[in-house]
């Protein structure tokens, strides 16, 4: 069992900033337990609305009433995160990390709710592993601007294998993360020995997410609807932002429910004047159109072993996290390669919060006698460089030129100099 805590003056905080769902931990005891928002909820959509009065709403409220307000709702801005793209609510613009703060403000006064107002301040913060620099330092720049002071970045695979690893720090293991969430998918591999966490190597996809398989399912909605109308097709959601927020949900619906039953009825009667679409949704009709995410995502996890240099009989435990992990086509393509049974060890929408919790317990010094010494060790998810002119004959440059600094898989910190010349 975790070792009781010291009594800081200010709660422990760690914070997942989701693509699709927030949640928020607090480190009691040497236990993480996640806080409940207004409504309720541990488990928060990342969902915001303007509302007409120019305050906003988040969570569960916004979203259930996104496809009336459509056009002043924003979600899944995780993965506009560090890019110049911007989101329109209403008649204003706003910068993704706006929107962003307006989460992470929702999720700071739901846990002073219970904790104090004005308490919660120094947190740990979860990103993706295949976060981009500029993406990484948005993510900060939300926080700072409701109040947050960000203690450290760590990556959700890394976090989610701290909340596995908590009871189990003198075990000797070698463990794969499948973070499968919204909008990305991230593969790490880590040892824990000794007290120490030590991350070998982290590979992703910021393309391949729960969003995509939604689209996927939409995309089954309008074939179902040109077949059941004659050839008509639905509008594109360029032209109807309401009808595509209704199929948006119903994928995310039907999506869920089909990782606990083979198949489920879908029933929309009123997308169009029209009318609507009636089918039987199958699991297997779906995983038809999954095989090719499934390649990719397989690859991930072979890159993964391959950079780790590990085989799959030396994997000690499997860690799917994540929304998305519950697809029973992945799951099973994880055990089929594995040879074993993958166990559920933790809520998989939970543990990445959990583990951002425990890791600002270590920031802070939290943890007392045998857990004062837990130690992360992380590794650059992606090669580190700067842009130079490269002579590559007499009087001949390429501009622009990587020139490779550290490389990917470094551990952390790390140093290098190199030196350029005229």
């Amino acid at each position: 069992m975790p070792e009781p805590t010291k009594k800081p003056s200010m709660p422990i905080i760690g914070i997942d900033l989701g693509t699709s769902t927030s949640a928020i931990a607090v480190l009691v005891d040497g236990r993480p337990e996640l806080l409940q928002d207004p409504q309720g909820d541990r488990i928060i959509p990342s969902v915001v609305q303007l509302m007409s009065d120019e305050n906003f709403l988040v969570g569960a409220a916004a979203k259930n009433s996104s496809i009336t307000y459509h056009d002043r709702t924003a979600q899944e801005v995780k993965r506009l995160m560090g890019t110049k793209e911007q989101v329109k609510l209403g008649n204003r613009i706003f910068r993704p990390q706006e929107i962003a703060a307006q989460i992470l403000g929702y999720l700071k006064r739901s846990a002073e709710a219970k904790l104090g107002e004005g308490t919660v301040r120094d947190i740990v913060l979860t990103v993706p592993a295949r976060f981009e620099n500029d993406a990484r330092e948005a993510t900060k720049a939300a926080a700072e601007m409701v109040g947050l002071k960000v203690l450290r970045l760590i990556n959700e695979p890394t976090a989610a294998a701290l909340s596995y690893g908590l009871d189990r720090l003198s075990e000797n293991q070698k463990i794969l993360v499948f973070d499968f969430g919204g909008g990305t998918l991230d593969v790490s591999v880590l040892e824990m020995f000794e007290g120490v966490l030590e991350v070998k190597t982290s590979v992703g996809d910021d393309k391949l997410g729960g969003k995509d398989v939604d689209d996927i399912l939409i995309k089954i909605f309008r074939d179902k609807y040109i077949a059941q109308h004659e050839g008509g097709k639905l509008p594109p959601p360029s032209r109807d932002r309401k009808l595509a927020q209704t199929l948006k949900e119903g994928a995310e619906n039907y999506k869920k429910q089909l990782s606990f039953v083979p198949s489920v009825p879908v029933d929309m009667p009123y997308l169009t004047h029209e009318g609507g679409i009636s089918f039987d949704l199958t699991r297997e009709m779906l995983d038809e159109h999954l095989e090719e995410m499934l390649m990719r995502a397989m690859g991930l996890v072979n890159e993964a072993l391959s950079r780790a240099r590990l085989r799959w009989e030396e994997i000690d435990v499997v860690l799917p996290i994540g929304g998305s992990s519950r697809l029973l086509l992945f799951r099973r393509a994880l055990e089929a390669q594995w040879g074993k049974p993958i166990r559920e060890y933790d809520n998989p929408d939970e543990a990445v919060a959990k583990g951002a919790a425990i890791a600002a317990g270590i920031e802070r010094q939290a943890f007392e006698d045998t857990h004062k010494d837990i130690m992360i060790l992380d590794v650059a998810p992606h090669r580190l460089g700067v842009s130079a002119i490269r002579q590559v004959g007499p009087g001949q440059f390429i501009d622009g030129y990587f020139s490779e600094i550290i490389p990917k898989d470094t551990k952390l910190p790390a140093t290098q100099r190199r030196r350029y010349g005229a």
